[in-house]
């Protein structure tokens, strides 16, 4: 299914099958486009977005796994569990690095240059809230009980240190356009 915002790019043509009936086929007729770096530079960042999502799916859901009197805090447990998105976007970009090959249409390379930005800003921004959430919990409280309080902040450190890692490298998959 094609959305309304890539529509434009394709032409609709119909054609029968063996049975007689209209058979309607979506043709891209858009501009293509291609990675700015070579192959082993989008294979490399390709590897670089798989590990530091993979890291970051781990510093997620590791602290949701431990006991931990933080988690019961909204200013902070609030911002960790909205990463979900951003770190699903992530996910879908490193996998697109590494099942499309160019040349890409429009929507390829809006996904892939796109998204990786816009899903590494929530994350700085979630988790940044979050680790801002442990000073104000620390003022309230006193001090950190469980062991599981000092890890819960260590993966949101972990989060906000690769989300900026990651924002650094997004320019390894900027795509422009090749031609019609």
């Amino acid at each position: 299914m094609i959305s309304k915002k890539y529509a434009n790019d394709y032409k609709i043509e119909y054609a029968e099958n063996a049975t007689g009936k209209l058979k309607a086929k979506a043709i891209y007729t858009g501009n293509y486009f291609t990675y700015i770096a070579t192959g082993s530079k989008i294979k490399s960042a390709a590897l670089l977005f798989s590990v530091l999502t993979a890291i970051s799916w781990i510093a997620y859901i590791l602290p949701l796994f431990v006991i931990s009197n933080v988690a019961h805090s909204g200013y902070i447990i609030i911002p960790h569990v909205s990463l979900f998105i951003p770190l699903i976007y992530l996910s879908a970009v490193a996998v697109d690095l590494w099942m499309t090959k160019p040349p890409l249409t429009r929507e390829q390379s809006d996904h892939i240059s796109l998204r990786a930005p816009k899903a590494t800003t929530f994350m700085i921004l979630f988790s940044s809230i979050a680790v801002v959430g442990f000073p104000v919990y620390l003022a309230i409280h006193g001090s950190l009980f469980p062991p599981g309080d000092y890890l819960f902040f260590v993966c949101e450190v972990l989060i906000l240190i690769l989300s900026c890692l990651i924002f650094r490298k997004k320019d390894l998959i900027a795509t422009c356009v090749i031609g019609s």
